[in-house]
């Protein structure tokens, strides 16, 4: 008997030794309000899940600002755009994009894609990460540039 309880005690021992002991990455809070925020678009996911890099590739940045809870102002490489907005939770949709029409390098994809955004993947302090349901790109990921 002493064996026996011997062998559920060791065995007891290994198993709670095996517990992962590494800590979860620290979660930002989502803001509450995008309003009075302004991002840089950085990178996206193309169609063949790659990450592009817009940022160091073009002189011109793409900027979106919340204006208000309705509508937002950006440039969008070498133009102007404005755009309307609705937010429910995690959900967004962009409505009657205006915009100037110089071509730049990236204009199109940033354009489409926003104007078929639909989610918010991520919206902290630091980070705004939309999903769109453009062929082209994905996912857009913009840091903060206030």
């Amino acid at each position: 008997m002493k064996t026996f309880l011997l062998v559920i005690f060791t065995l007891l021992l290994l198993l709670s030794s095996c517990n992962d002991n590494t800590t979860q990455p620290q979660l930002l809070p989502q803001l509450d309000t995008l309003t009075g925020t302004t991002w840089k678009w950085e990178q996206y996911i193309n169609e063949k899940g790659r990450i592009i890099n817009v940022a160091d590739s073009t002189l011109m940045p793409f900027i979106i600002s919340f204006i208000n809870d309705s509508y937002v102002t950006g440039n969008s490489g070498c133009n102007e755009y404005r755009v309307e907005y609705k937010k429910d939770s995690n959900k967004i949709d962009f409505d009657n994009y205006c915009t100037t029409k110089v071509m730049c390098k990236f204009t199109d994809i940033y354009q489409y894609s926003i104007c078929n955004a639909y989610q918010i993947l991520s919206a902290t302090e630091n980070e705004f990460i939309i999903k769109t349901n453009y062929s082209l790109c994905k996912v857009m990921y913009f840091t903060r540039n206030d």
